[in-house]
């Protein structure tokens, strides 16, 4: 007798025990839409009813007392345990669900105790009755928990905790009485799975599954109708209890009678609120099915519109076939109107609904200058016909018969176009724009052929300006000259010439006209037959400026321009350089023994002024060196990369001339080839001119 009262002393203390693990894990459970949480609640669950067993098995008659209430404390705990059990966050037991089980297992366990204390004889029998009726009572709500954890991303380690519940419920509701032994083993083991759901059982994830209304509703009122079920069983199993044992005490009935009456009052209200439910939830079918057919109303006007489209798709692959063809010929202005008359066939035979065309190209004033017509305009009483009009720019500055100034596009559309004008303004769009791309052809072909003559003029001016320009080296005595020209364009406006007069005067010009391309290069031809002419009676070079300038004012004034010039003349018999400058860059001097730019005296460009007189300059030639006489185009080479400065260039030039080789002394090749290499790698923005002169001192 001692050995069964240490283990049932163990087992409840083991109950404690575990109670104590349910408690402290509790704090990392927290729970949908409660102030409680499941673990909390079950462990205080498991701690009354180890201490309920305990204080019954002490011999203080006060603990004795106690273990009463403490064993309630157990059904109530539990009780409440089970609805705070962790769910989806739509099905939960309402607040007064709870407060109704409450007061209904509250009041069939005290129904019960105070019928005990009233009839003791009968003690064993009512116990065993409570806690039958109670363990029934909380497993319903277990087996509504259950089915209702089925959706819950949780629901394998939570359904581990639901059965080891419902199995103690079971084992508790059975009694240790009789088969104590496998009854401690099967609660030692329900007791491990506990610890085992526990553990398992961590922290709920903070993602929730996302409903549909629908599924939301279903899921609810499925939950709520398994409560009722549950709730009018346990109310047929009361029944069935008081009118099969009729021999009860007359409190016990009563006491039960109030506890049906809480139920059936409980089971009312849960009926009421599923009506509810299964009202909201058929509101919301009718509201899918509305929903259904509209969605399947706008399919039907989806299907018809893409078979609209498939049809507007073929036409218009038609009409694009017919675009292309037309592309690929031949377009000029003589055919021109025959291709807009075959575009118009196409487009009103092919185009859907299209019962009237009209095609004219317009002058500004609204004149027209050709016409077509497809169809019957007569038509126009047509059912839910709708009439055109379009008119597209065509150029700003032309108004011509073949490039007039607008198109005008007329139409008369019906049937096919009755709720997408948008697609037939389309259609017409693209056939304006089309008429507008075979005039822009014809117009580009004729810009394109004036463009290649135009080209060709160039191609014969350029040739015979580089004609004029001196090619070959020239070499008298103690001289030889080279000629650089180098134009921005096809032509320029640099002029670079010599000539040898009566052979003692050998004349040298370098000119630069203001500006480039074609004006310039037309004067710089005229100043060549001025200065042929001029240096047959002059020989000193501030005369022949000073003729050249009276010869040219007129024409430079009129159309505002200028002209800077160098002349330079060599007197072979005295060997003296003469030079006139008037507004030209001065000349680089280099030598054996200076590098530097000729100090020569300036005057004004030619055209500026009709009276201007120029100074003369005499330079004896002592020793060897190189004239380098350049226009600005030089200075101004590659400008946005960087230019470089006269002082640089002349540095440049040194530095070529002292890297010859010994004995090679074309000096004149090598700088030719140093301004040919950076005018390669650098942008050039004007003419390029270079004259350059190397003079020898000896006889």
């Amino acid at each position: 007798m001692g050995d069964e009262v240490v283990l049932d002393a163990s087992l409840y203390a083991c109950s404690v025990f575990v109670a104590c693990l349910f408690l402290l894990s509790s704090r990392h459970l927290i729970t949908f839409k409660r102030w409680y949480d499941f673990s909390f609640l079950y462990g205080l669950a498991l701690l009354a009813w180890g201490l309920g067993h305990l204080f019954e098995m002490h011999p203080a008659p006060l603990l004795q007392f106690l273990s009463s209430p403490v064993t309630f404390l157990f059904y109530l705990f539990l009780l409440l345990s089970f609805h705070a059990f962790p769910l989806s966050p739509h099905l939960y037991y309402d607040r007064w669900k709870t407060t109704f089980d409450v007061v209904i297992i509250t009041s069939i366990y005290l129904t019960t105790t105070i019928t005990i204390w009233n009839l003791p004889g009968h003690a064993w029998w009512y116990i065993h009755l409570l806690h039958l009726q109670g363990s029934l009572f909380i497993l319903g709500r277990a087996f509504t928990i259950f089915m209702g954890n089925t959706k819950n991303s949780q629901r394998d380690h939570n359904n581990l905790l639901l059965i080891s519940a419902a199995l103690f419920l079971l084992v508790d509701a059975t009694g240790h009485d009789v088969f104590k032994l496998p009854m401690q083993a099967a609660t030692i083991i329900i007791f491990i799975m506990m610890l085992i759901g526990l553990r398992k059982m961590g922290k709920l994830g903070e993602r929730v599954n996302i409903l549909d209304e629908y599924l939301y509703f279903h899921e609810k009122l499925s939950f709520q109708i398994r409560d009722d079920h549950v709730n009018r069983f346990y109310l047929f199993v009361l029944v069935i209890i008081l009118l099969v044992l009729p021999e009860w005490s007359s409190f016990y009935m009563w006491g039960m009678i109030a506890s049906l009456l809480l139920l059936s009052v409980r089971i009312y209200l849960t009926r009421r609120a599923n009506n509810e439910s299964m009202k909201e939830m058929f509101g919301l079918s009718r509201s899918l099915e509305k929903q259904f057919e509209e969605n399947m109303h706008e399919i039907r006007q989806k299907n018809d519109h893409l078979s609209n489209l498939l049809s507007v798709k073929q036409s218009y692959e038609k009409l694009l076939m017919e675009s292309n063809r037309q592309n690929m010929q031949q377009i000029d202005f003589e055919n021109l109107h025959t291709l807009i008359e075959e575009i118009a066939d196409v487009w009103h035979d092919n185009m859907i609904g299209l019962d009237y065309l009209r095609i004219s190209l317009q002058s500004k004033e609204g004149d027209d200058y050709y016409e077509i017509e497809r169809g019957c305009p007569q038509a126009a009483g047509k059912w839910q016909q709708r009439p055109f009009s379009l008119s597209i720019k065509v150029e700003e500055h032309i108004d011509t018969p073949y490039v007039p100034d607008q198109i005008v596009i007329d139409g008369l559309t019906s049937s096919f176009f009755r709720e997408d004008t948008e697609l037939e303004d389309s259609f017409f769009n693209l056939l304006a724009i089309h008429v507008r791309g075979l005039i822009h052809r014809c117009l580009q072909n004729q810009q394109a052929l004036e463009l290649r003559l135009v080209e060709k003029e160039m191609e014969l001016a350029a040739r015979i300006q580089l004609s004029l320009i001196p090619k070959e080296r020239l070499r008298i005595p103690s001289l030889e000259a080279k000629a650089v020209y180098l134009p921005a364009a096809s032509v320029g406006g640099d002029y670079v010439d010599y000539i040898t007069v009566h052979d003692r005067y050998t004349c040298f010009l370098v000119a630069d006209v203001a500006g480039h391309g074609i004006p310039a290069s037309l004067l710089t031809n005229g100043l060549r037959s001025y200065f042929r002419a001029v240096v047959q009676t002059y020989q000193n070079p501030d005369d022949i400026l000073t003729r050249l300038n009276q010869l040219l004012y007129e024409d430079l004034s009129q159309i505002r321009s200028y002209i800077t010039m160098f002349v330079a003349v060599y007197d072979q018999e005295e060997k003296i350089v003469r030079t006139s400058r008037a507004g030209h860059p001065q000349p680089f001097y280099l030598s054996a023994t200076k590098q530097t730019l000729l100090p020569c005296s300036n005057g004004l460009g030619l055209g500026l002024q009709e009276s201007a007189r120029y100074r003369r300059d005499e330079w004896p030639v002592e020793e060897d060196f190189t004239l380098i006489i350049y226009t600005d185009g030089l200075i101004d080479l590659g400008r946005k990369e960087g230019a470089m400065t006269a002082d640089q260039w002349l540095q440049r030039f040194h530095a070529v001339s002292c890297q010859l080789a010994p004995g090679d002394e074309d000096r004149i090749a090598a700088i030719e080839k140093e301004v040919g290499k950076l005018t390669k790698t650098k942008q050039q923005e004007d003419d390029l001119s270079l004259l350059i002169l190397s003079f020898s001192a000896a006889t």
